[in-house]
């Protein structure tokens, strides 16, 4: 029996450490993470608010294992990729018409596509109002949008112009060990180790310390919001007619019994699961994301 080379090993091991990637549009740049082997079947990954690519490292991991491909944008703001005009906020289209420049790029015909809170509602734009190449959709700690009850408007459009007109800043951070700290403050299940790495991608030097990468308008949510009610967001969900699969962590806030009723009966066919962990279950339960998307 002949003997098999480490360099013959390596070449058949699918790549387990990201590839970075990079598009450039008529004003931006779009950066992203790729996983895996090239002809694998694809998971297109969409990080949730002030988040990165790289959240989805263990994931990205689990699912090459399994044999798939991965790819993760940094959504315009976030990550590496070009911050919007001074003043300017975010929309839900934009981070959707962003995906689909991505998936124009990587050619990709068929693909699984998930995303998580934030990211999730993208994913549901895309797939709601673009659809090209989705195969099955995947909701992780997802959001219901829209108001239940009549809002004062002027009101809020007064607080938007207000925050547009305002230059938002981040607060220096002395060293990448405090900004890791920091990260772990808000992300319990982080590890000092990964927290550290997505610190090293997530800042940038600004003078003798670190700011964060990510716009600082973002934490306003300036545009972010529905422009309809919540029985028009519901009515947006069922027209999506893929198979849909729905992952709650067991110890969120975000997700009460109500609201994951609604969005059961938004998708009564959905394969939906609870497991151990809080809203971020890509950090707090890695492999039950992977086996969810892997189905």
């Amino acid at each position: 029996m002949s003997s098999v080379s480490a360099r013959e090993v390596a070449r058949c091991t699918p790549p387990l450490e990201a590839r970075d990637g990079k598009l450039t549009l008529r004003d931006r740049e779009l950066t992203y993470l790729e996983w895996g082997s090239g002809n694998a079947e694809t998971i297109v990954l969409v990080h949730g608010i002030l988040a990165q690519a790289l959240i989805w490292e263990s994931v990205a991991q689990a699912l090459v294992e399994l044999g798939f491909r991965v790819v993760a944008p940094d959504l315009r703001g976030h990550g590496l990729s070009t911050h919007n005009a001074l003043g300017d906020g975010y929309n839900l289209l934009g981070f959707a018409s962003d995906l689909k420049a991505l998936v124009e790029h990587l050619e990709l015909e068929r693909f699984v596509l998930a995303g998580h809170s934030l990211g999730s509602v993208v994913a549901v734009f895309y797939t709601a109002c673009i659809g090209s190449g989705v195969t099955s959709l995947a909701l992780i700690e997802t959001l219901l949008l829209g108001a239940l009850d009549t809002v004062d408007l002027r009101a809020l459009l007064a607080q938007d112009l207000g925050h547009m007109a305002t230059t938002h800043r981040h607060q220096p951070i002395p060293t990448l060990e405090a900004a890791a700290t920091l990260l772990r403050q808000s992300n319990r299940g982080l590890s000092p180790a990964f927290a550290s790495k997505l610190c090293a991608r997530g800042t940038r030097r600004e003078g003798d310390a670190l700011i964060w990468r990510w716009d600082p308008i973002l934490r306003t949510r300036v545009g972010l919001r529905f422009p309809g009610s919540r029985a028009q967001y519901m009515d947006l969900l069922r027209q999506i007619s893929l198979p849909v699969r729905l992952l709650f962590g067991r110890d969120s806030h975000f997700n009460r019994g109500d609201e994951k009723a609604q969005l059961l009966t938004a998708f009564p066919n959905a394969v939906s699961r609870t497991v151990d962990g809080g809203h971020n279950l890509h950090i707090d339960s890695p492999r039950s994301v992977a086996e969810l998307l892997s189905l």
